[in-house]
C-alpha cells in the first residue's frame, strides 16, 4: 500500500486495537509492508516502540520519535495553521511467500506501543470542574492489574503472576519502554501476642529500552522480566517480597504532621542508577482500586497519583522532603469518556525518593531493613517467626 492512499479504518477486534492483516500484494519482493498512521493531537512528545516486529526505519533502540512522527502543518484559505489528525506514516515490513501472483504474509505478530495524545483527567470536586493532566508518574506502573491470578501451590509455597504489559514514557527529555509485574506476598507480624497475616500488593516497574542522554549505557541492566513464577517459602519465616539484587530495599522513618511513617528507600548495591520503580498497598486498597475498574465497566484504566503538596514538596520535622498522593483510577468509560474514579477510603501513597511509592498501611508493620540486610537470607534469618 503505498504512503499517499491511507484511509481511516476501524479495528477489527470489535473497539480492541488491534489489526488483523492477511491482504495479499503483487510484487518480487521476499516482504511485504504496512503502511499505518496513528491519531495524533499535537503533543511534542509523540512516540513509539517496536515491541515486536520490524519498522523499515527507525530511531535507536527500535524507537519512533518526534521527529519520524508529527505531520507537517499546512495553511488553510483563512491564513490559519493546519496540522493533519494522524501522525506521519509509519512502515511495518513482514515476511512474505508466494502465493500464485502475489505475496502472503507469513503468520507473525507485530506489537507497536505509541503515545500520541496528550490526555487530562477531569473530576467534579465540590460542583466545580477540575481537570489534571496526566503526569509521567500516571503511566509508570502500567494499567491497573484487574485478574490478578494469585494462587497457592501448597502451604510452603506462594504463586505469582507477573504483567507483561509495556507502555511509554517520558522523563527528563528521555524516552522510556517500561515493563510491569505485579506481585503477592505476605507479611506476618504480631498483634498483641498473636500472629497476623497482612496480604499486599507490589507494582514493580523496569527499564526495558529506551533513547536519551544516559539511558543508551545502562542497557546491560535491562533484562525482561518473566512471565510468571512460584517461589518457595519456608513456613516459619516472613513470606514477604523484596526486589531482585542488586536492587534493596532500605526502611528510614519521618513524621508526616503528626502520623509517624516508616519510610522506605530503593538503592543499588554498587550505587548505580535505580532503572526500577517500586509501588506498594495492601490487598485491601488494591481491591477497593479494583472495584472502581469493575464497578464502573472502565475499558481501560490505569493508576493515577493525586498530589497533595500545593507547592513542591513536604518537609518532614526532621528535615527530610517527601511527597504524598491521593491514589486513584484513572479510566475510559463504556462511551469513551475519561474521568478519575476514587476508592471508598483513600490510598494515600508516600514517596521518598521518587522511586519507591507505598502506603502506610503498606509498610508500618514491616521489619527495619538496613543496607546490610540487602540479602534475602538475611532477611529471613533475622525476621523468623517462632
Amino acid at each position: 500500500m503505498a504512503t499517499d492512499t491511507t484511509t481511516p479504518a476501524p479495528y477489527k477486534t470489535h473497539a480492541w486495537p488491534l489489526l488483523i492483516w492477511d491482504t495479499e500484494q503483487a510484487h518480487a519482493n521476499t516482504t511485504n509492508s504496512l503502511f499505518l498512521q496513528l491519531v495524533f493531537n499535537a503533543t511534542s512528545t509523540v512516540m513509539l516502540y517496536g515491541q515486536l516486529g520490524q519498522l523499515s526505519t527507525s530511531a535507536e533502540n527500535n524507537f519512533l520519535l518526534a521527529a519520524q512522527l508529527i505531520p507537517e502543518t499546512t495553511v488553510a484559505q483563512n491564513g490559519s495553521t493546519v496540522q493533519e489528525d494522524y501522525c506521519n506514516p509509519l512502515e511495518v515490513i513482514v515476511p512474505a511467500v508466494d502465493s500464485g501472483a502475489n505475496k502472503a504474509n507469513v503468520a507473525g505478530y507485530v506489537h507497536l506501543v505509541y503515545q500520541g495524545v496528550n490526555l487530562m483527567a477531569s473530576e467534579d470536586v465540590g460542583g466545580t470542574l477540575v481537570e489534571r493532566p496526566v503526569k509521567p508518574l500516571d503511566t509508570l506502573f502500567g494499567p491497573v492489574n484487574i485478574e490478578q491470578r494469585l494462587a497457592s501451590a501448597g502451604t510452603d509455597v506462594i504463586a505469582w503472576s507477573y504483567s507483561n504489559t509495556q507502555h511509554l514514557v517520558h522523563v527528563d527529555e528521555n524516552t522510556l519502554a517500561l515493563q510491569t509485574k505485579m506481585v503477592a506476598d505476605k507479611l506476618a507480624y504480631e498483634n498483641v501476642n498473636n500472629l497476623q497475616i497482612q496480604d499486599r500488593v507490589v507494582y514493580e516497574a523496569q527499564l526495558v529500552e529506551g533513547v536519551g542522554e544516559g539511558v543508551l549505557n545502562r542497557s546491560s541492566a535491562i533484562t525482561f522480566l518473566p512471565n510468571a513464577g512460584n517461589v518457595p517459602f519456608e513456613s516459619n519465616v516472613n513470606n514477604f517480597y523484596l526486589p531482585d539484587l542488586p536492587y534493596y530495599l532500605t526502611t528510614e522513618n519521618f513524621t508526616d504532621g503528626a502520623v509517624s511513617i516508616a519510610g522506605l528507600t530503593f538503592n543499588h548495591q554498587e550505587g548505580e542508577p535505580i532503572h526500577k520503580l517500586y509501588l506498594g498497598i495492601t490487598k485491601a486498597q488494591q481491591d477497593m482500586l479494583v472495584a472502581e475498574v469493575t464497578g464502573n465497566a472502565l475499558k481501560v484504566a490505569v493508576l493515577f497519583f493525586i498530589p497533595l503538596a500545593s507547592n513542591g514538596r513536604f518537609v518532614s520535622q526532621e528535615g527530610r522532603e517527601y511527597n504524598k498522593y491521593n491514589l486513584v483510577v484513572f479510566g475510559e468509560d463504556n462511551t469513551g469518556d475519561l474521568g478519575l474514579y476514587h476508592p471508598s477510603t483513600n490510598a494515600t501513597i508516600y514517596t521518598l525518593d521518587n522511586h519507591c511509592f507505598y502506603s502506610r498501611e503498606y509498610i508500618e508493620e514491616m521489619p527495619t531493613l538496613t543496607a546490610s540486610d540487602y540479602a534475602l537470607e538475611n532477611i529471613i534469618e533475622e525476621n523468623e517467626i517462632i
